[in-house]
Protein backbone atom coordinates (compact mmCIF):
# COMPACT_ATOMS: atom_id res chain seq x y z
CA UNK A 1 0.00 0.00 0.00
CA UNK A 2 1.40 3.45 -0.83
CA UNK A 3 2.22 5.71 2.10
CA UNK A 4 -0.34 8.31 3.15
CA UNK A 5 2.31 11.00 2.71
CA UNK A 6 4.72 11.20 -0.18
CA UNK A 7 8.43 11.00 0.67
CA UNK A 8 8.83 14.68 -0.18
CA UNK A 9 5.96 15.96 1.97
CA UNK A 10 6.21 16.47 5.72
CA UNK A 11 4.44 13.83 7.79
CA UNK A 12 1.45 15.24 9.69
CA UNK A 13 3.30 14.68 12.97
CA UNK A 14 6.16 16.86 11.74
CA UNK A 15 3.83 19.75 11.02
CA UNK A 16 1.61 19.18 14.09
CA UNK A 17 3.72 21.31 16.36
CA UNK A 18 2.57 24.93 16.23
CA UNK A 19 5.07 27.11 18.12
CA UNK A 20 2.30 29.52 19.11
CA UNK A 21 0.27 26.76 20.79
CA UNK A 22 2.98 24.49 22.18
CA UNK A 23 0.98 21.39 21.20
CA UNK A 24 2.93 18.44 19.87
CA UNK A 25 2.25 14.74 19.25
CA UNK A 26 3.31 13.93 22.81
CA UNK A 27 0.41 16.05 24.12
CA UNK A 28 -2.34 14.09 22.37
CA UNK A 29 -4.78 12.49 24.83
CA UNK A 30 -6.93 10.68 22.25
CA UNK A 31 -7.29 10.25 18.52
CA UNK A 32 -10.18 9.56 16.17
CA UNK A 33 -8.73 8.14 12.95
CA UNK A 34 -10.03 6.71 9.70
CA UNK A 35 -10.27 2.97 10.29
CA UNK A 36 -12.13 1.54 7.30
CA UNK A 37 -9.03 -0.57 6.71
CA UNK A 38 -6.86 -1.89 9.51
CA UNK A 39 -3.70 -1.07 7.54
CA UNK A 40 -4.78 2.55 7.11
CA UNK A 41 -5.56 2.82 10.81
CA UNK A 42 -2.04 1.67 11.68
CA UNK A 43 -0.59 4.12 9.15
CA UNK A 44 -2.47 6.96 10.84
CA UNK A 45 -0.98 6.03 14.24
CA UNK A 46 2.45 6.67 12.76
CA UNK A 47 1.49 9.61 10.54
CA UNK A 48 -0.01 11.69 13.35
CA UNK A 49 2.87 10.90 15.69
CA UNK A 50 1.29 8.51 18.18
CA UNK A 51 4.36 6.33 17.64
CA UNK A 52 7.47 6.19 15.50
CA UNK A 53 7.42 4.76 11.99
CA UNK A 54 7.22 0.96 12.13
CA UNK A 55 5.91 0.86 15.72
CA UNK A 56 2.13 1.03 15.16
CA UNK A 57 1.58 -2.70 15.53
CA UNK A 58 3.42 -2.70 18.86
CA UNK A 59 1.40 0.31 20.05
CA UNK A 60 -1.76 -1.66 19.32
CA UNK A 61 -0.54 -4.96 20.80
CA UNK A 62 0.66 -3.24 23.99
CA UNK A 63 -2.86 -1.90 24.58
CA UNK A 64 -1.79 1.74 24.34
CA UNK A 65 -4.69 2.56 21.99
CA UNK A 66 -7.45 1.12 24.19
CA UNK A 67 -9.60 3.10 26.59
CA UNK A 68 -7.35 3.48 29.63
CA UNK A 69 -4.22 3.12 27.45
CA UNK A 70 -1.58 5.77 26.82
CA UNK A 71 -3.48 7.31 23.89
CA UNK A 72 -6.91 5.82 23.19
CA UNK A 73 -7.78 5.66 19.50
CA UNK A 74 -11.39 5.75 18.33
CA UNK A 75 -13.03 5.67 21.75
CA UNK A 76 -16.25 6.40 19.81
CA UNK A 77 -16.01 2.96 18.22
CA UNK A 78 -14.63 4.18 14.92
CA UNK A 79 -16.00 4.19 11.41
CA UNK A 80 -17.50 0.72 11.72
CA UNK A 81 -19.93 2.05 14.34
CA UNK A 82 -21.25 4.58 11.84
CA UNK A 83 -21.43 2.40 8.75
CA UNK A 84 -19.49 3.79 5.85
CA UNK A 85 -20.99 7.27 6.05
CA UNK A 86 -17.64 9.00 5.64
CA UNK A 87 -18.89 12.63 5.54
CA UNK A 88 -20.99 12.04 8.67
CA UNK A 89 -18.06 10.22 10.26
CA UNK A 90 -15.80 13.22 9.67
CA UNK A 91 -18.23 15.40 11.63
CA UNK A 92 -18.58 12.78 14.37
CA UNK A 93 -14.78 12.57 14.60
CA UNK A 94 -14.66 16.24 15.56
CA UNK A 95 -17.58 15.94 17.99
CA UNK A 96 -15.95 13.05 19.88
CA UNK A 97 -12.83 14.94 21.06
CA UNK A 98 -15.01 17.91 22.02
CA UNK A 99 -17.23 15.64 24.11
CA UNK A 100 -14.14 13.99 25.60
CA UNK A 101 -12.56 17.31 26.59
CA UNK A 102 -15.86 18.44 28.11
CA UNK A 103 -16.18 15.18 30.08
CA UNK A 104 -19.39 14.29 28.23
CA UNK A 105 -18.35 10.94 26.71
CA UNK A 106 -20.27 8.75 29.12
CA UNK A 107 -19.19 5.11 28.98
CA UNK A 108 -16.06 5.83 26.96
CA UNK A 109 -14.56 8.84 28.73
CA UNK A 110 -10.79 9.32 28.40
CA UNK A 111 -9.78 10.50 31.85
CA UNK A 112 -7.89 13.79 31.87
CA UNK A 113 -8.32 14.38 28.13
CA UNK A 114 -6.78 17.73 27.12
CA UNK A 115 -5.91 17.34 23.41
CA UNK A 116 -7.68 15.33 20.73
CA UNK A 117 -6.74 14.87 17.08
CA UNK A 118 -8.77 13.56 14.16
CA UNK A 119 -7.61 12.15 10.84
CA UNK A 120 -10.15 11.33 8.16
CA UNK A 121 -9.68 10.15 4.61
CA UNK A 122 -12.11 10.17 1.72
CA UNK A 123 -12.07 8.97 -1.84
CA UNK A 124 -9.05 9.75 -4.02
CA UNK A 125 -6.93 10.84 -1.10
CA UNK A 126 -9.03 13.70 0.22
CA UNK A 127 -8.56 14.08 3.91
CA UNK A 128 -9.00 16.30 6.91
CA UNK A 129 -7.55 16.66 10.35
CA UNK A 130 -8.63 18.71 13.36
CA UNK A 131 -6.88 19.32 16.68
CA UNK A 132 -9.08 20.14 19.65
CA UNK A 133 -7.56 21.34 22.92
CA UNK A 134 -8.87 22.56 26.24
Amino acid sequence: MPPVCSPSSPRPSESLHDPSSDIGPEDVSLAEVYDLSFALELDWYEDIGLCKQGEAERLLRDGDTTLGGRVPVNPSGGLSCFGEAIPARAIAQVCEPVWQLRGQATGRQVEGARVGITANQGLIGHGSSVIVSS
